[in-house]
């Protein structure tokens, strides 16, 4: 067996440059395919983010109002209960300034 010519050497080795070629535009093809799959996937997962996110915002607003309106109704509670001992105080007031008149005027007679 003879060793082979320049030629053929030279035809062998563009035989595999062009296989080469061949491979690395089909990474070049399949690099393109993942970068596009990766970023259809964060953006699937950024909107997933963001609905979650919006609706934790809404749940924790809706909490805080019903924080503040009951916040607001034990406020209302409260005040009318203050009404009610500020009469109940003028009252006992009342009656012992009545009650000291009574004393002093039955000590006067």
């Amino acid at each position: 067996m003879t060793p082979p010519t320049v030629e053929e050497r030279i035809a062998n080795l563009e035989g595999s440059f062009a296989q080469i070629a061949t491979r690395l535009d089909r990474v070049e093809i399949d690099m393109r395919d993942l970068r596009s799959e990766m970023n259809a996937r964060f953006d699937q997962m950024e909107r997933q983010f963001t609905a979650r996110l919006d609706q934790i915002q809404q749940e924790h607003q809706a909490s805080r109002a019903e924080i503040v309106r009951r916040l607001d109704s034990m406020d209302q509670k409260f005040d009318r209960m203050d009404q009610r001992i500020d009469k109940l105080f003028y009252f006992l007031i009342g009656l012992i300034a009545a009650n000291g008149v009574f004393i002093i005027t039955t000590l006067l007679r």
